[in-house]
């Protein structure tokens, strides 16, 4: 019994083995080629995805390449602006197989396309001189020219691998850092602080002038009220004045009972204040007989 089931493993992992070393799959991310003795032609170009049969090694072998872009970064390399400054630039670039077939009879491995694609990629610095050093690094994003320069790099790198058939198509050539060399660092250090101290002085300049502005306008408005204010006023004393005229009319027939009807209003407001008076008894007389002694009887 035992021997049966050890006959029935060893059956079944020959037979996984045996289907595959005769077969493959392509997933849907993938495209294969099909190589008879390391040949290959349009008819062994697989870009469906699904389970294919192939013969076995060595006879047939089938090499899979994704479909998905691949990055490569180079190395960083020194190079001269237009105005003789030094720079140190790293770039990157996006790329996709796009013809797997001629991909394959090429480069066979995406290593070997990448150590191809190395040297022409650091030999794009050479383009390098035909900007100045304020059109790579500046705070003032309209001065810079970052994306031509990207764009530059990008059709110089699709005429060069046009011409060798790598079946490979460039997406993006890209910066992926720009570094200053020390030589020049201190240098550009004190470009932007100058730069940034004429920002800041300009927003001075406009600060002051709009506080100015905003001055005079406030003063002007504030002699307009002013102004209005003062007609107002004077409208209303001499409203009160003409009304007042009349009262005057009749005081000045007689003067004493006006005087005295003005000593009492002004009486009545003191006293309704809680107002202690102290007085002269003597100067009161009808309060002589309680300040009087009366005399001894003789």
């Amino acid at each position: 019994m035992k021997n049966q089931l050890a006959l029935l493993i060893g059956v079944v992992v020959v037979g996984v083995l045996a289907i595959k070393a005769i077969s493959f799959q392509v997933r849907y991310d993938q495209v294969a080629v099909r190589a008879t003795f390391e040949k290959a032609g349009e008819k062994d170009l697989i870009d469906e995805p699904g389970f294919r049969f192939r013969w076995p090694w060595p006879v047939q072998t089938v090499y899979t390449y994704p479909r998905k872009l691949q990055l490569l970064d180079s190395e960083a390399a020194e190079a001269l602006t237009a105005d003789s400054k030094a720079i140190i630039v790293k770039l990157y670039v996006t790329w996709k197989i796009d013809n797997a077939l001629d991909f394959y009879v090429n480069n066979r491995d995406i290593r070997t396309a990448e150590n191809t694609m190395r040297p022409w990629l650091r030999k794009l610095t050479n383009l390098v001189p035909q900007y100045e050093f304020r059109q790579f690094v500046n705070t003032d994003q309209k001065q810079l020219k970052l994306a031509d320069f990207e764009q530059a790099c990008t059709e110089a790198l699709r005429q060069e691998l046009a011409s060798h058939n790598l079946g490979i198509h460039i997406e993006h050539v890209g910066v992926r850092s720009i570094l200053l060399s020390s030589s020049i660092t201190s240098t550009v250090f004190d470009a932007m602080r100058k730069h940034r101290e004429r920002l800041a002085e300009q927003a001075r300049s406009e600060g002051e002038a709009e506080a100015g502005r905003i001055r005079e306008r406030a003063k002007s408005t504030r002699d307009i009220i002013i102004a209005f204010a003062d007609r107002r006023a004077q409208a209303i004393r001499d409203e009160g004045d003409r009304e007042a005229e009349q009262y005057f009319s009749q005081f000045r027939q007689d003067e004493p009972f006006a005087i005295y009807l003005h000593q009492i209003e002004t009486l009545k407001d003191i006293l309704s204040h809680n107002t202690t008076f102290i007085l002269d008894a003597n100067q009161l007389w009808f309060l002589k007989p309680l300040t009087e002694q009366p005399e001894a009887a003789q």
